[in-house]
């Protein structure tokens, strides 16, 4: 399977990428961020705009707390603070620019604290901050008591950026599709299906190629479309049995040439999120994970022809 590629929605901006499946635990935060980081380090000015009311990815990438239900009032004091930061929310109501929400991607390098000081800045790296507020855009987009929170909103604050600011956008999806998500998708070059090679995240991807089509039509795209251009399959093994070898064949059979290369099963991967540290930065630079997003990365050949 193939899909044609269409010109860029912008220019002199950002190479606008979605990571997305209409499925919950498709690993699309984990995709997210350590396809970012790997950018990064790689030398491309990248940024990780945060979809999710959940926050997971601003959490991973140094604004939240993990294990949360150890630390309750740990993590509901973090939260107070970044609630009176400006975020994604803030550009969706047009109170504040894109620009106004990105912050300095972190890694965490203090065991605990949640101050600047038990974090790292990563170069080439910044992160849209996310909001618990996302849980109600798609509401929000429909209501006309907010009419800057409209179906044109992320094209505009992204064409809004300052030229050169960034070279790679990474949207990273909810687990859901609403209103939101068709906003989103209006304003991406393409899509990254992410997914594990299982029966339920196969055919939750095969759902939102259709909700693509939707997208598409709603948006009259001409130059630049929101297609479902590549597939990263996540937590390939060969030791889980007969039935995840064969789903990862499928997959990688349907989806052919779109296919990036595959992020096996890790633990390590998994420790990351929760110590706050992308697996660049957890296990190094020369550890198999660490290898496989920037295997990936460097696959996304859009990323690299500018």
């Amino acid at each position: 399977m193939t899909t044609p590629h269409r010109g860029r929605r912008y220019p002199k901006g950002p190479l606008v990428i979605a990571v997305a499946n209409e499925g919950g635990g498709t690993r699309k935060t984990t995709a997210s961020v350590n396809l970012a980081v790997a950018m990064a380090v790689a030398g491309k000015k990248v940024a990780v705009m945060d979809c999710d009311s959940t926050m997971n990815a601003s959490c991973y990438l140094g604004y939240g707390v993990t294990d949360k239900k150890k630390h309750p009032e740990r993590a509901e004091a973090v939260h107070a603070r970044l609630a009176q930061m400006t975020s994604i929310h803030h550009v969706l109501h047009g109170t504040a620019t894109l620009a106004e929400a990105m912050v300095p991607a972190r890694t965490r390098i203090a065991s605990e604290g949640d101050g600047d000081d038990s974090f790292k800045v990563i170069e080439n790296l910044w992160l849209v901050l996310g909001s618990r507020e996302i849980a109600f855009a798609s509401h929000d987009i429909r209501d006309s008591r907010y009419p800057k929170a409209n179906d044109t909103w992320v094209r505009r604050a992204i064409a809004s950026l300052p030229e050169g600011m960034l070279d790679v956008l990474i949207l990273d999806f909810r687990g859901s599709y609403d209103t939101w998500e068709t906003t989103l998708l209006g304003g991406a070059d393409f899509v990254i299906g992410a997914l594990k090679p299982e029966a339920k995240d196969d055919d939750t991807l095969t759902t939102l190629r259709s909700n693509l089509a939707h997208a598409q039509e709603a948006y009259e795209f001409s130059d630049g479309a929101a297609d479902l251009r590549y597939v990263l399959l996540n937590g390939v093994s060969g030791n889980r049995g007969n039935y995840y070898i064969e789903q990862a064949r499928e997959i990688t059979e349907f989806y052919g040439s779109m296919m990036l290369p595959p992020i096996a099963e890790a633990v390590s991967i998994g420790e990351s999120y929760k110590a706050q540290e992308p697996v660049y930065f957890w296990l190094g630079p020369n550890e198999k994970p660490t290898k496989e997003f920037d295997a990936a990365a460097r696959a996304i050949k859009e990323v690299w022809a500018a």
